[in-house]
């Protein structure tokens, strides 16, 4: 009897402890989830908290996986895109390599698709700035913070180094239209970024997120390191350049024994005087020793200007000048942008067109009435394929899981027939896009 009771109490402690050890960890995972649902801006030590973690993707490639963060729980889209709200946009890539120039069109194409050229072109040297700033190769992991500090800056962090630095603060919503605008990347990226969607769904994308680790500094930016040269050094060098043969002349006679070429010149001729001359020579001989160091002094400049010219050579071989190089320091590098080619970049210019050409199609959108009747809803997306101003292609890229629904998105693209007239910049080109379209019978 009292071992079935001790055996009951040790099964109950056991119950018991491991229901407080499941407790616990939940409570701590919780704790490690609201920590990672947060963020602290550098400069001023503002908390943000997660809105909302989302993929993006372009045509049919999963392109970065992004998370939006700003002061605040989940607010709205107004909110989100007022000026004196600090937030960040944050991205980590998820293909295993991006070109400059595929990542920096997305970025531009989407700003021409969300906003009236009205609106977007008047950033145009900011637009010109940015994408040359984040122009670079992209791999597995690498990430791309933009934040926005009210009535300070604009900053671009890649990989954590700074990239860019703009205090123009109205410019950010451009940006931040790409996500949350108008013409979405798709609809499931503007619910999920801005957490309009259930827990369990993020809490898989927050997963995915933590799976790709940037590698700090792994992208550096061209850093300016303009070479400081030694004062003295310069200063040696330019009385050299000025001066030239009064320095060259003076040179070796400080460092030079010149006495001794004298010395050996009045003993040659000494002997001359006797060959010719009997005691009279020798005693005027003081005569010619005391005019020989003026003929050699008057001669000696001659000589030591042609013999010492290869020598300054040497002299002037002497350590290079000592070059200070300042240090790196980890702040945005000055971008300098001709404005004029803004004009022509043909990423605006399609973005432009696609704008016109998704507002074309939707005019042709009809709720079918079958499925009106058996209230179908549903969020579906196309992918439309233009050749030189005319649709030659489409086809269903995200299902409404309706067939019903999915055929009208398909009629609409195909009743289609006038479009915006093709800008010469286009004419030739064959290019894709996404139309999102939503079937929703409160909006009808």
């Amino acid at each position: 009897m009292l071992n079935k009771i001790f055996t009951t109490s040790s099964f109950s402690s056991v119950l018991l402890l491991t229901l407080v050890l499941i407790i616990t960890a939940s409570f701590y995972s919780s704790d490690v989830r609201a920590e990672k649902q947060k963020v602290i801006l550098n400069d001023n030590g503002i908390t943000l908290n997660l809105q909302g973690t989302a993929v993006y993707k372009n045509l049919r490639e999963d392109i970065y996986i992004a998370q939006l963060f700003a002061t605040g729980n989940s607010l709205k889209i107004k909110e989100l895109m007022q000026d004196d709200v600090a937030k960040r946009m944050s991205l980590r890539i998820m293909q295993d390599r991006i070109s400059a120039r595929s990542f920096t069109r997305l970025w531009k194409e989407r700003i021409a698709i969300n906003n009236e050229r009205a609106v977007w072109q008047p950033f145009g040297s900011e637009i010109a700035k940015f994408t040359k700033a984040i122009a670079y190769t992209y791999e597995k992991g690498d990430q791309v913070d933009i934040e926005l500090l009210p009535n300070e800056a604009i900053k671009v962090y890649i990989d954590k180094v700074e990239f860019y630095k703009t205090t123009n603060l109205a410019f950010y919503n451009l940006l931040l239209s790409t996500w949350i605008g108008e013409i979405p990347p798709t609809k499931a990226f503007k619910k999920d970024i801005t957490s309009d969607n259930s827990t369990d769904k993020q809490e898989e994308l927050l997963a995915l997120y933590d799976t790709l680790v940037p590698i700090e500094g792994r992208i550096q930016p061209e850093f300016s390191e303009p070479a400081i040269v030694d004062a003295t050094n310069i200063a040696a060098n330019a009385t050299k350049a000025v001066t030239g043969a009064t320095n060259v002349a003076a040179a070796p006679t400080e460092k030079k024994p010149e006495v001794k070429k004298p010395v050996k010149q009045t003993k040659k001729p000494a002997p001359k005087p006797k060959q010719v001359a009997s005691t009279k020579s020798n005693n005027k001989s003081s005569k010619p020793k005391t005019e020989t160091p003026k003929k050699v002094a008057k001669k000696e400049p001659v000589k030591t200007s042609r013999n010492t010219a290869p020598k300054e050579k040497a002299v002037a071989a002497t350590p290079p000048p000592k070059v200070v190089r300042k240090p790196k320091i980890k702040v945005a590098p000055q971008i300098v942008v001709d404005e004029a080619d803004l004009e022509l970049d043909t990423a605006l210019i399609q973005g432009e067109y696609i704008r016109k050409l998704v507002q074309t199609i939707k005019r042709n959108q009809k709720f079918p009435s079958r499925a009106w009747r058996l209230k179908m809803e549903g969020d579906g997306a196309a992918i439309v394929t233009i050749n030189n101003g005319r649709i030659v292609g489409q086809q269903i890229w995200e299902s409404t899981n309706y067939k019903l629904l999915d055929r009208a998105i398909l009629d609409m693209i195909k009743k289609t027939e006038e479009l915006p007239p093709l800008p010469k910049e286009l004419k030739g080109e064959t290019f894709e896009f996404t139309i999102n379209v939503s079937f929703s019978r409160r909006g009808r």
